[in-house]
């Protein structure tokens, strides 16, 4: 038994035949073993299968690269999103200015369900730097550490990536991606959480995306106010 993986690296010859009889075989491969790069696969089944007029090698190489690609192409379909359009109040320079520069700020806008942002690394308002959010979600208290990982000042646009916390207890990876754009009356802040589930039977983060709808909307909110 090897992993598909090694037999890749032993078998890449350079030859890659692609002819008919190539593609049905290996097809009949991933049917009978129905497997991934990372698995064990029996070499000794393969190399006893009835491969006419085709070199036994070269269908290990086809169908190595095949898994490959196969569990590439998995990799991205298992990347989710859920996504909503919020309207502000406020404009969009206003809003992105919380977001982005003064982030400490929103625990004082909305302390109903945001009771800290705290910095750890870098500065408010600049890439790479590690904030941890203390938020309630459902009644529970919860923690969120997130490095920001990109900021569009010219397009009003940010984005947070999960580095610790409560959500990569259920999700592999996360990411809080914001836009907001100005409209004749506010502006309209785009948000998407995309995630990548630890396993299928986690909910999407539905609840979640309807907080940053509260959170957006008590910010801009709060600015109106603040600059009447």
């Amino acid at each position: 038994m090897v992993k598909v993986v090694e037999l890749w690296k032993v078998h890449l010859d350079g030859q890659l035949e692609s002819g008919a009889v190539e593609r049905k075989v290996f097809l009949q491969i991933v049917v009978c073993f129905k497997l991934r790069s990372s698995d064990l696969i029996p070499i000794e089944q393969i190399y006893t299968l009835p491969i006419a007029g085709t070199h036994k090698s070269c269908i290990v190489h086809i169908f190595s690269i095949y898994l490959l690609r196969s569990e590439a192409n998995m990799t991205c379909s298992q990347l989710q999103k859920v996504e909503t359009n919020v309207h502000i109040q406020a404009s969009a320079e206003q809003f992105y200015d919380v977001l982005c520069n003064r982030t400490h700020h929103i625990a004082n806008i909305f302390p109903e369900k945001i009771q800290s942002v705290e910095i750890h690394n870098g500065e408010w308002g600049t890439e790479g730097s590690i904030i941890s959010w203390n938020y309630s979600l459902e009644g529970k208290a919860c923690v969120s550490k997130e490095v920001v990982e990109g900021i569009d000042r010219e397009n009003n646009k940010m984005t947070f990536k999960v580095i610790e916390g409560d959500l990569l207890g259920h999700y592999k990876s996360f990411k809080f991606i914001m836009q907001v754009t100005p409209k004749e009356k506010g502006s309209c802040a785009h948000w998407v959480l995309e995630y990548e589930k630890q396993k299928d039977h986690i909910p999407d983060p539905h609840t979640l995306l309807e907080l940053t709808v509260e959170m957006s909307k008590e910010i801009g909110a709060y600015l109106t106010q603040d600059h009447k």
